[in-house]
């Protein structure tokens, strides 16, 4: 499967990301250059959808992509190291005479300067001209000229091709910085790894729960079997009249959606039921988990007879784990009122995805913890997530008490983790030792520990 990379570059850089890249047969790559910083925005424009990731020649293209915010897909950039600056600065010592002293940078930090001068063993405080929180060409240009033109410094080292262009039209000895061909060949294995990471990601199943509320009558339906035209219809007749419109029309709905995600339905009751997907393919219809599915949405959804929709999706490796988040969002998507779709994803991230307002949608993201969790975080020096797993083994075991041999095995890490787990919520005073099970044939006895999560007062 080809990995389809869009490229953001300058013209030079360009040349040597392509020339590295045909070591990697598994990308397609989609170059486009360009040669001022306001070009970014329109071409990711034009080519967004072209890409199933995109590389920036340099930190500033990629900030500018990032504050665009409509690209939602991985996102890399080459980094400009201070080990990119030994190419030029060898060529301004050994051609011009001109010391590291004597030189304007910018975008590479001073940190990264300091590791370089380190390693070269150079000994030297770094000039005080040294700039590095420019984020926009002009004051890049005007920083660079002054030093110049005050003579402080004899050339310019900058990193973005656009102030060394317009630098050395105004006659100043200017150089750009490119990234070296090792860091063009970490970013594009770290493509590579992030594609399959997610392609398997894609695959995971994915259980979405949906109920719906009751609709008005509708009037085009047929009438009670039996009944002449001259005979007024009776209120039950009605009634089910409805029902058997309503369920029709849902049932059309609901199974032209399942279709899209290349899933399957099953119908637990009049008003819900579920559709056993995968991770991908939900992905891609709600917009990474940010938009309702448009085929439930506005007219189409009053027209299929459905008021209102909400749904608790889960991910998970397994149907059976996919099936309890599942769940989980539901009770979630209740909790936040009619019409919200809730993703509870296999770390028990938290997602809710509303819109209401579909001028605006609104998404919230948490972890998977009610407000006491954090407050027993906060004492115990735990993280909110493995007390959630605790949380979690104690509900599947239907208890308050366990072993760290029973909490190993739950959370399939090793014992004397979990005994470090419990022995940590001991000492905070949020589990107390009841008793000790000894082992059927051999062992040592293990401490039975009764579990009180919640907020000490």
């Amino acid at each position: 499967m080809k990995i389809h990379l869009g490229v953001i570059g300058a013209d030079d850089s360009m040349k040597r990301i392509l020339e590295v890249a045909q070591g990697y047969p598994s990308l397609e790559v989609h170059p486009y250059i360009y040669w001022d910083e306001n070009e970014v925005i329109p071409l990711l424009s034009e080519h967004a959808h072209t890409s199933d990731m995109w590389l920036f020649s340099g930190k500033i293209p990629y900030e500018i992509a990032r504050a665009w915010g409509q690209l939602h897909v991985p996102l890399f950039y080459l980094e400009h190291t201070g080990f990119s600056l030994y190419p030029v600065l060898l060529y301004l010592a050994h051609e011009h005479d001109i010391s590291i002293r004597e030189i304007s940078l910018d975008t590479i930090t001073a940190e990264e300067i300091s590791k370089m001068l380190h390693e070269t063993g150079i000994v030297s405080e770094f000039p005080r001209e040294f700039y590095s929180s420019a984020r926009t060409r002009e004051t890049l240009i005007r920083h660079h000229e002054e030093l110049y033109r005050q003579g402080r410094v004899k050339a310019v080292v900058t990193c973005l091709r656009s102030a060394h262009l317009a630098l050395a039209d105004k006659g100043i000895p200017a150089h750009h910085v490119l990234s070296t061909r090792f860091a063009i060949e970490r970013a594009l294995s770290d493509v590579i790894q992030t594609f399959e990471m997610l392609h398997f990601r894609d695959s995971q199943i994915a259980v979405q729960l949906f109920e719906f509320t009751s609709v008005q009558p509708t009037s085009a339906t047929p009438a009670e079997p039996n009944r002449t035209p001259t005979e007024p219809e009776s209120i039950e007749g009605q009634s089910r009249r409805t029902e058997s419109i309503r369920t029709r029309q849902v049932t059309a709905a609901i199974e032209g959606y399942a279709k899209k995600l290349q899933g399957s339905v099953r119908w637990m009751g009049e008003t819900e039921g579920m559709i056993l997907t995968t991770r991908g393919a939900l992905a891609d219809v709600t917009e990474g988990f940010r938009k309702k599915a448009s085929d439930l949405e506005g007219t189409t959804q009053s027209r299929a007879g459905l008021e209102s929709m909400s749904c608790g999706i889960g991910i998970g490796r397994t149907v059976f784990e996919a099936q309890e988040n599942a769940t989980m969002a539901m009770r979630h998507a209740r909790k936040y009122r009619n019409e919200n779709w809730v993703v509870v994803f296999d770390n028990k991230k938290i997602k809710v995805f509303s819109d209401k307002d579909r001028t605006e949608q609104q998404s919230l993201s948490y972890d998977y913890a009610d407000e006491g969790l954090q407050n027993v975080a906060d004492i115990a020096g735990l993280s909110v997530s493995t007390l959630s797993k605790v949380t979690h083994v104690l509900h599947k075991l239907g208890t308050d008490e366990l072993t760290a041999n029973e909490l190993a095995q739950n959370l399939q890490i090793l014992p004397r983790s979990a005994r470090r787990i419990l022995g940590t919520l001991e000492k905070s005073g949020f589990a107390k030792v009841r008793g000790e099970e000894t082992p059927f044939m051999q062992g040592r006895p293990r401490k039975l520990y009764q579990i009180t999560l919640r907020k000490q007062k």
